[in-house]
């Protein structure tokens, strides 16, 4: 959703930068048990909260050393993942979080639960060199490099996580010339115009992890800065608020997305591929990936504070719940077609 992305079997794997990451006030980090009993919330006051995920209330409150920026849970559930605010990467036991092992300086990563593995990365030469990591003992299993002139900016692991899906940072080109859009050009046809014609272009890799191979594609499209890049299919989606969420198919075409959250916080696919789920402050939008009309659900935004959505979580009973900046979950109840707002202090 985060974090570091993509999600699958109720555990969220976002591919984020942690500086971009870093909550601006309140709770950042989120993760929801795999047996769906508790969700864990990091806060800006280096406190990791474990809450009921039945009643929604704080059972215990544990110190932090810096600021969890993103969390998660191993697939079987004993193990906790905290990237912080200082670029450390531990893993925690779930039964009295106690430290098993850490990783210093790492900014960018990717995780898969399924897969048992953590992926970093980071610019060098041009290009990027990409760690894999055992996720149960935290030891490098390999190191991957990425051709020059192909730095990634953001990027997701495949379900397996045999393959890094990755875009590459913007480049200006010669070749693509300036121009604006004119008046009878709206909505999202606006938005393909502006990115055909802004003078930058970006790459679209597929890094084959076991047999260490890089895929190029050259595109048009360029952005930075991700939720989540999640393969659904031959498909992979690259989300975010604003004027910037796309799908690439297998020969890296660009279908650009209409949100219709162009105010949104955060956007990320749901488990099961079939829909994205956005945020904005107290309100979520479910946006049907086959297509349709989103539907909106929520609670006031608190007064005199510019509230963030930062992660959602799939619940076994299908609600959802999102983790705002605003020291609260917002939980939806399609179902119902309710939603309710529980403090977390």
């Amino acid at each position: 959703m985060k974090r570091i992305v993509a999600a699958l079997a109720l555990s969220t794997t976002l591919a984020l930068p942690a500086a971009a990451n870093l909550p601006s006030g309140g709770l950042g980090g989120f993760s929801l048990s795999p047996d769906g009993a508790t969700l864990l919330a990091g806060g800006d006051n280096r406190v990791i909260y474990v809450i009921d995920a039945a009643t929604f209330e704080v059972k215990e409150r544990i110190w932090s050393p810096a600021m969890p920026v993103w969390m998660d849970h191993s697939a079987d559930g004993s193990l906790v993942y905290v990237l912080d605010s200082d670029d450390m990467l531990t893993a925690y036991a779930a039964a009295d979080m106690s430290k098993k092992w850490e990783i210093q300086r790492v900014r960018d990563m990717a995780f898969r639960p399924e897969a048992n593995r953590i992926v970093t990365w980071r610019g060098v030469s041009g290009g990027s060199e990409i760690t894999v990591i055992d996720a149960t003992t935290g030891g490098q299993q390999k190191t991957v490099a990425t051709p020059e002139g192909t730095q990634i900016d953001s990027a997701g692991l495949s379900d397996d996580g045999t393959m890094l899906y990755a875009i590459t940072r913007q480049e200006k080109s010669e070749d693509e010339t300036k121009e604006k859009p004119g008046d009878d050009v709206k909505g999202l046809d606006k938005e393909i115009f502006r990115k055909k014609h802004d003078g930058y272009v970006a790459q679209l890799l597929k890094v084959d992890l076991e047999a260490g191979t890089t895929a190029a594609t050259g595109s048009w499209y360029s952005g930075s800065n991700f939720d989540d890049v999640r393969a659904v299919g031959e498909q992979v989606f690259y989300l975010k608020p604003g004027s910037d969420p796309m799908v690439a198919d297998a020969a890296g075409e660009v279908t650009m997305l209409d949100l219709q959250r162009t105010n949104g916080d955060y956007a990320e696919i749901s488990p099961d591929g079939t829909e994205i789920v956005a945020g904005d402050g107290g309100k979520v939008s479910f946006i049907p990936v086959a297509g349709g009309a989103p539907l909106t659900l929520g609670v006031e935004d608190l007064p005199g504070w510019f509230e963030k959505t930062q992660g959602f979580e799939y619940l076994p009973d299908g609600r959802v719940v999102a983790v705002t900046d605003g020291w609260r979950l917002v939980v939806i109840d399609r179902a119902a077609g309710t939603a309710t707002a529980y403090p977390v202090y």
